[in-house]
């Protein structure tokens, strides 16, 4: 699977990518109408550009995601992902799926574990934009793992449908911000894949 990634970064280009810089450009998403200006997923509204030119190439495991985003529609939604640079995780992203699966078996549940209970809150209560979040390595074999709260922007994926529990993800050390690559970027094995529901 790391191969598919290395073809993403390959089509992205290599850090800053200025190579294709007004593609980037037609690729920002302006912030919906729902959104308020108070809330922290303008974050990812405000560092769409930083991501496109400097962000790091992962892989991306949902969480859990508003329904409206698993069906045709017009609007952007959030959701909650994993994410992490280990090197475990890029040649083998199911691990990262089965950690993303265990996140959200806690929801409903009060773990014992206080990380885990926080974490817990944070996936049953679905409100709060909790950004940047370290996973508990109680869940994660010891490995640096990250949750975060962005948004899906749906002309982002291949079809506007979220079809698959992972992904390749642009995240950067100096925001909490992260964004789905954009399928422009992606092999067509990859879209494939998506396409056939991961």
């Amino acid at each position: 699977m790391s191969s598919l990634l290395d073809e993403v970064r390959d089509a992205m280009g290599p850090v800053p990518r200025w190579r294709g810089f007004f593609g980037h450009l037609s690729l920002r998403v302006a912030r919906p109408r729902w959104m308020k200006r108070s809330d922290e997923l303008n974050e990812v509204f405000r560092r769409q550009g930083k991501l496109m030119r400097e962000g790091d190439i992962l892989w991306g495991a949902l969480v859990q995601a508003n329904k409206h985003l698993f069906n045709p529609g017009p609007h952007d939604h959030p959701a909650m992902a994993i994410y992490s640079a280990d090197p475990l995780f890029e040649h083998d992203p199911g691990r990262l799926q089965a950690i993303a699966h265990r996140l959200g078996e806690l929801k409903g549940t009060t773990p014992s574990d206080p990380r885990e209970r926080r974490l817990a809150e944070i996936i049953t209560g679905e409100m709060e934009r909790a950004m940047g979040w370290t996973v508990p390595e109680s869940c994660t074999w010891g490995r640096e793992v990250f949750s975060t709260a962005f948004m899906v922007f749906r002309r982002h994926l291949p079809d506007g449908v979220l079809r698959s529990g992972w992904f390749p993800l642009l995240a950067h050390p100096e925001t909490q911000a992260v964004m789905i690559v954009p399928s422009n970027y992606w092999p067509d094995e990859l879209v494939e894949m998506w396409m056939a529901g991961g």
